[in-house]
């Protein structure tokens, strides 16, 4: 790592909008449909307490680092019952699930923070229970209560905060006017 004091940094994890490929995990009951504002999932009626696999497609490769807390602006539109949580695949393999979350009618803001709201049992590949950076998303889980009303959650913004060296927090990024952003010899100007 980057020698060098620490910064809170804060960023966009997920929009819920058409540049994420966002898909249901084995359930029949649920579905996404594209709304204005959000991703709108909606989950029929279900007889027992279920629990639905929402998958990113960029999940397995897009790191998280080393967050400090994460979380995910929802509004429950209709039902009732319903609750998010996060599961995290660490360093070696171990799925490590975070507390559950219930939504609220309306707006809601979910946040979990780490490493306090990290719950037993872990379970996946290496299982030492130590949570071990840089993580990554390995799903987000949507719990539905049994015999509740049919579900439909607007699923609107995700973020998440980490501390970093200075030196890795900052971003810097020139407008070269090219796609590939290479400086054109003359174009010095640009600068």
């Amino acid at each position: 790592t980057t020698p060098g004091r620490l910064v809170e940094t804060a960023h966009a994890l997920w929009r819920f909008d058409g540049t994420e490929r966002w898909r249901v995990g084995g359930s029949a009951a649920a579905q996404f449909t594209p709304g204005e504002g959000g991703l709108v999932l909606e989950v029929a009626p279900v007889a027992k307490d279920t629990g639905i696999s929402l998958i990113e497609g960029s999940f397995a490769v897009k790191a998280l680092g080393n967050p400090g807390t994460l979380t995910l602006n929802a509004e429950l539109l209709s039902g009732k019952g319903a609750r998010f949580s996060l599961r995290l695949r660490d360093a070696m393999g171990e799925i490590h699930p975070l507390a559950s979350k219930e939504l609220q009618p309306g707006r809601n803001t979910l946040t979990w923070k780490l490493p306090d709201e990290l719950r037993r049992p872990t379970w996946g590949q290496r299982t030492n229970g130590l949570f071990e950076t840089p993580c990554y998303a390995h799903e987000l889980f949507f719990h539905q209560a049994p015999g509740a009303q049919p579900t439909r959650v607007r699923l609107e913004a995700a973020s998440l905060t980490e501390a970093l060296p200075l030196l890795e927090a900052i971003q810097l990024e020139v407008e070269t006017g090219n796609p590939v952003h290479v400086l054109r010899v003359g174009d010095e100007g640009k600068l």
